[in-house]
């Protein structure tokens, strides 16, 4: 009987020190890679149809920040239409968003957000270019710009924007939001 509960004993222990090692098994560097990707791409995609949704209704758009909190669910930022928001530009509205990102970054409560607002681009040619602007950062891994331009088309007599996914430019950019928290 003895030696039935000593056996008992240890592979409790045994089981229990294997759960406890599978734990903390740290990922591996794909396996970060491809979470973070994970994470930007769907704040990237939940963007442009958050962008594309507000854009249809009336053809203009707030700035905006959806972001991934460290639960996993995802939170959507947004400055009112109060008076004292209504007289402030779209730089402005933008910087007052970035502005409560850092401040959630600094006492990380997020891991990841895209920050989107409608903008006017000047190619190098000197054409200007209407589109979506989104920033997208990420608390491990990366820090981007990606700019997709939008036309407005006639569609069946309709006006209509066009998403011109295939022109999507992405440029690397300094961390902005996560400068400062820690890793």
């Amino acid at each position: 009987m003895f030696k039935l509960i000593k056996a008992v004993l240890i592979t409790l222990l045994f089981c229990s020190c294997a759960n406890t090692f599978s734990e903390v098994m740290p990922e591996s560097p794909k396996q970060k890679e491809a979470r973070i990707e994970k994470d930007v791409n769907a704040l990237f995609k939940a963007a442009i149809v958050s962008a594309a949704k507000d854009l249809n209704d009336d053809q203009k758009m707030r700035p905006f920040a959806l972001v991934k909190k460290l639960d996993g669910t995802t939170g959507l930022y947004q400055s009112d239409e109060s008076e004292k928001n209504k007289h402030l530009t779209v730089v402005q509205q933008a910087s007052a968003i970035r502005n409560m990102l850092t401040g959630l970054a600094n006492t990380n409560q997020i891991v990841a957000y895209a920050q989107t607002m409608y903008a006017n681009v000047k190619t190098e040619d000197g054409k200007t270019v209407q589109g979506l602007s989104i920033e997208i950062e990420h608390k491990e891994g990366v820090s981007l710009m990606r700019f997709i331009p939008i036309t407005r088309i006639n569609a069946n007599g309709e006006e209509k924007l066009d998403f011109q996914l295939q022109n999507v430019s992405t440029a690397v950019k300094p961390k902005v939001v996560f400068a400062q928290s820690d890793i």
